[in-house]
């Protein structure tokens, strides 16, 4: 039960996240370099680093990109050159990659947030296009992403007044 509810908790504060980068201006302005940031929600892992790697660069030179983000936070965004990249992500200070996006095409106005979530032997990420714009005068943009290990998660968009007692 407390696992449950831990993972509902990591569960909200990234949709909390990813609702603040949804839309806004700021570091989001439209052309530009691509950016990129991690946002931690890994359990497992309270400590991530960011790296990237040029897919055509013969020295394989790994950059840190962000460094030791901590557990259910984000990263600032990262500008990089526009061109076709690996990210990585690993435990601070460990050389084992977690996971690696291969072929990433980072092209000019560009944002993307990678989340990491999961436990320890379960860890999982994503990347979620920040570049949307915002919605429309009077409407809200909201982007969910279910990263719990509880199963399938309802969401329900109600006014403050309305009571939800389970």
């Amino acid at each position: 039960k407390t696992s449950q509810k831990t993972t509902l908790r990591i569960a909200v504060l990234g949709l909390v996240a990813l609702l603040a980068s949804c839309g806004g201006k700021g570091d989001k302005e439209s052309g530009g370099d691509p950016k990129i940031r991690l946002l931690n929600l890994s359990t497992g892992y309270t400590s991530l680093d960011l790296i990237t790697n040029l897919d055509e660069d013969d020295d394989d030179q790994d950059v840190n990109q962000s460094q030791a983000v901590a557990l259910e936070s984000a990263s600032e965004y990262q500008a990089l050159k526009s061109d076709t990249y690996t990210i990585k992500l690993k435990r601070t200070g460990s050389g084992s990659i977690l996971r690696a996006f291969t072929g990433e095409q980072l092209v000019e106005g560009t944002i993307n947030t990678y989340v990491a979530f999961g436990e320890v032997g379960a860890f999982g990420a994503l990347r979620i296009d920040d570049t949307l714009g915002p919605a429309d005068s009077g409407a809200t943009r909201l982007s969910i992403a279910n990263v719990s290990s509880a199963g399938a998660l309802d969401v329900y968009l109600t006014d403050t007044d309305t009571g939800l007692d389970d």
